[in-house]
């Protein structure tokens, strides 16, 4: 009576402790999640500002191309000034007509996943050897029989994934500094949305 009651009171003290560990994770998770969302609000405000500064210098933003979502810095954005034929990339200014050309690579890893493979013993095959270990064994030998029914071991085609990471190359008129590179990582939609911004710009100067 002694020991039951033992293992059910270690049984109850460490469903309280992982329930206290559940919750400590909500609360670190949620702490993290507002600490981000307030990083952005803050970020979002001082860029607010340095825009309003980089107006009376280059105009009214025409475009503004972020690394990602959850990337609003300006150091990370390439902005286009279309009124004074400005682009800032890397906070740097540059006129449209010193954008030669532009290369995007994409250097992708490919990521192999094989599944779980299932063993599999047919169910007709076993009956039948099990008959057969019976006549030549008797009780015994059904069992013998039954055991060296055939198993098939099946094993599902893998999964292939392939991993992007982008990045533009920007050819400058510049023989200082002939060659800006921005990587984009896995965000295929700013790589596309820069890749026809040059396009656009580098025709308009043509």
């Amino acid at each position: 009576m002694v020991v039951i009651l033992f293992i059910v009171v270690v049984v109850i003290i460490m469903i309280v402790l992982a329930i206290q560990s559940e919750s400590t994770k909500n609360e670190e998770a949620k702490r993290k999640n507002t600490l981000r969302k307030e990083a952005n609000r803050i970020a979002q405000l001082q860029s607010d500002a340095e825009e309003k500064e980089r107006e009376k210098i280059y105009g009214k933003l025409t475009k503004r191309i972020d690394k990602s979502l959850y990337l609003i810095r300006t150091m990370e954005a390439v902005l286009i000034y279309q009124e004074t034929k400005t682009i800032l990339i890397k906070n740097i200014p540059y006129k449209f007509s010193d954008i030669l050309g532009y290369r995007v690579s994409d250097n992708s890893t490919t990521i192999h996943e094989a599944q779980t493979a299932q063993t599999k013993t047919s169910g007709a095959s076993m009956l039948g050897r099990a008959v057969v270990g019976g006549v030549l064994l008797g009780g015994v030998g059904a069992v013998v029989g039954g055991a060296t029914a055939k198993k098939n071991t099946v094993t599902d085609k893998h999964t292939v994934q392939t991993q992007h990471d982008y990045s533009i190359t920007i050819f400058l008129n510049d023989l200082s500094n002939p060659t800006i590179i921005i990587k984009y990582g896995v965000s295929e939609k700013a790589v596309n949305e820069l890749s026809a911004v040059l396009e656009i710009i580098i025709h308009s100067e043509k």
